[in-house]
């Protein structure tokens, strides 16, 4: 089926964004969906790279970024930032500094940087906790819930700042964070036990009988299914199209675990456009 519209998307995020390749996987299922879309899209995501990172013209990420955005017209903007500062945590890629110190630097950043110069929709991408909770924030972070929400908190505070400043449309929040505490809540475990749907979520190896986290790297990467369930849900939420008819998934998802993902996406998106 020949796509019904174009969508230009600009990706700033980190590895989060990257593992994967989240915007490819976007693009690949939204040629899928009842009315398939033709997303074209750019993206800037270093390992690490928080908000304020990208909007630093001091730094080669910074010039990046700010071409990327000055290169549009956008439909939309995807901010992701790194994965401790949100909630207010110790951003360990910037120097742990003290707890709410780098979220600051963000909210900063959102208003004087990327507010002037984004005049698309900004989407916030409100990531998930880290598996077992943050070693550096286990103050603030003792487990993923905890974190998960915390998050999911400042991703709305980001959103609220980019509502009064921005000359753009409303901002959109994706709440990846949400779908993955769906997961978890499914699981019958608490915390989960590896080899459960949420466990699965996170990157562990290709040929593990049970898909437990390898690493402290790894407690917050995303598999291959976690992307999926991810692009499904910017699909449901940017497109606003049904997914019970999408019947692609990458190689390696079984139909299962998509079908499982989809009706995950499609939930979560509906909670998130009544709250809004």
């Amino acid at each position: 089926m020949v796509p019904s519209a174009v969508v230009r998307v600009a990706w700033i995020g980190n590895s989060l964004t990257d593992f994967n390749n989240l915007p490819s996987m976007f693009q690949n299922l939204s040629l899928h969906l009842p009315q398939p879309v033709d997303v074209q899209y750019q993206a800037v995501m270093p390992g690490g790279a928080a908000l304020f990172d990208h909007a630093n013209l001091s730094l080669p990420v910074g010039v990046e970024t700010a071409d990327m955005l000055s290169g549009g017209p956008w439909d939309y903007v995807v901010l992701q930032d790194q994965s401790q500062t949100p909630g207010g945590g110790r951003n360990e890629d910037d120097g742990l500094w003290t707890l709410g110190e780098a979220k600051a630097r963000s909210e900063h950043a959102l208003v004087d940087f990327y507010a002037p110069r984004i005049d698309a929709a900004a989407v916030l991408y409100a990531t998930w906790g880290h598996h077992s909770g943050d070693a550096n924030n286990s103050d603030i972070y003792p487990d993923f819930p905890t974190m998960t929400k915390r998050t999911a908190s400042g991703y709305a505070e980001y959103a609220a700042l980019l509502q009064k400043h921005s000359v753009g449309r409303a901002p959109m929040i994706v709440p990846a964070g949400e779908a993955f505490q769906y997961y978890w809540n499914v699981s019958g475990a608490t915390p989960p036990a590896p080899g459960t749907r949420f466990s699965c979520l996170f990157d562990h190896p290709a040929d593990a009988k049970e898909c437990a986290p390898r690493s402290y790297y790894d407690h917050m990467h995303p598999s291959l299914l976690g992307t999926y369930l991810t692009a499904a849900l910017f699909a449901a939420t940017i497109h606003a199209q049904p997914l019970d008819q999408v019947k692609w998934a990458p190689e390696g998802i079984s139909a299962d675990d998509r079908e499982f993902a989809l009706a995950v996406a499609s939930k979560v998106a509906a909670r998130e456009t009544r709250v809004q």
